[in-house]
């Protein structure tokens, strides 16, 4: 399983229609093939997302998907800097598939 967890930081008068380009985006997202999770917390301007795949196909076809692109598209004004992101595989936690930590 691949986890991403991403870091957004929205310009103060975009933080709103940051909000809502991400509404979009996640409605989306979870409707691709091997999408188990994907969503989204917000504070203040600070947005933080968190995705899980199945594998690293799934997780590829997702960003090079139309969803991430028409997101960033709409975003870019918006983002008062670049995302942070992690990607990597799940190391342990949420309750569903293979974990690598011991038992």
């Amino acid at each position: 399983m691949i986890v991403i967890v991403a870091t957004l930081q929205a310009r103060p008068e975009g933080a709103s229609a940051l909000e809502d380009a991400l509404q979009t985006m996640v409605r989306a997202s979870r409707q691709e093939p091997g999408t188990l999770a994907y969503g989204f917390c917000r504070d203040g301007e600070t947005f933080a997302l968190a995705e899980c795949y199945v594998d690293e196909a799934a997780c590829k076809a997702h960003s090079e998907g139309a969803a991430l692109k028409a997101f960033f598209e709409a975003a870019g004004p918006l983002l008062a800097g670049a995302p942070t992101i992690i990607q990597a595989p799940l190391v342990d936690g949420f309750g569903f598939g293979t974990s690598k930590a011991g038992a």
